[in-house]
């Protein structure tokens, strides 16, 4: 996922922010934290603390914040199927994609979870 930050006030508002106060100017990794969005609908991974990898690169308009290898902190252990769960985080490509043929699942859970995961992202990322 990537955002556009057009403002330079990014890095005053993000030594405030608990979650975004260790970022250097070219990123860093996001802690542990659970998604906040409403998770009714969502997949039971949801529920669990979720980190992820984060680029910023500075632009003409601001700065464009890249956050991927996201990885959900294994709370509850489980085996559905194609998925187990029996380390201590699982990539979210093995919740997302689909054995076969490495597509992204276009069920409705799944499209509930990518829009928690974008709503909690925006709101993180957006300066207040």
């Amino acid at each position: 996922m990537e955002f556009e930050i057009p403002s330079d006030q990014f890095f005053i508002y993000a030594k405030k922010h608990p979650l975004l106060r260790g970022m250097s100017e070219s990123g860093g990794d996001l802690p542990a934290k659970k998604a906040s969005c409403d998770q009714r609908g969502t997949a039971i991974f949801m529920r669990n603390p979720v980190k992820a990898a984060v680029i910023i690169e500075r632009t003409d308009k601001g700065y464009k914040i890249q956050v991927d290898n996201f990885r959900f902190e294994n709370q509850t252990q489980i085996n559905l199927g194609n998925v187990e769960t029996n380390v201590d985080e699982t990539p979210i490509e093995d919740y997302l994609l689909r054995k076969k043929d490495q597509t992204i699942r276009k069920n409705k859970q799944a499209q509930k979870d990518l829009q928690c995961l974008s709503e909690y992202l925006t709101e993180l990322f957006t300066p207040k």
